[in-house]
């Protein structure tokens, strides 16, 4: 919740007028905090998942700061060495085009690559 934010029902089925979900300015945002965190990171089995959930946090608090009210987060977060591989990841959301948007980043160096996803989705 935001501060003065009960956090209660206001029954709003919409946004207010500008208060969407900004796919742009949220994927530019994660973009920068991984190549800051990840640069010169090494890919590392054993802390992988460790490395997944501190981003997830990471990204979840700083979107958070820079999201509507009643915006709903969901971040996915992919870590894998770097062997030159494929990797396909989807992703179905049954939501509301009009208000509901995602934002994907990634980050890639001779070690690791790193996906992340953000959804933004309006809940009343």
């Amino acid at each position: 919740s935001l501060p003065g934010d009960s956090g209660s029902n206001t029954y709003k089925t919409e946004p207010e007028k500008g208060c969407l979900f900004k796919a742009s300015k949220v994927q530019k945002l994660v973009q920068a905090m991984l190549d800051s965190y990840l640069d010169g990171a090494s890919y590392n089995a054993a802390s992988g998942s460790h490395l997944s959930q501190i981003l997830s946090d990471m990204v979840k608090s700083k979107v958070k700061e820079i999201s509507p009210p009643r915006y709903k987060l969901v971040c996915q977060v992919v870590v894998g060495q770097n062997r030159n591989q494929g990797l396909r990841v989807a992703s179905r959301c049954l939501w509301d085009s009009q208000h509901d948007d995602f934002a994907v980043a990634m980050f890639q160096n001779h070690s690791l690559f790193t996906l992340v996803i953000v959804h933004g989705v309006y809940c009343e």
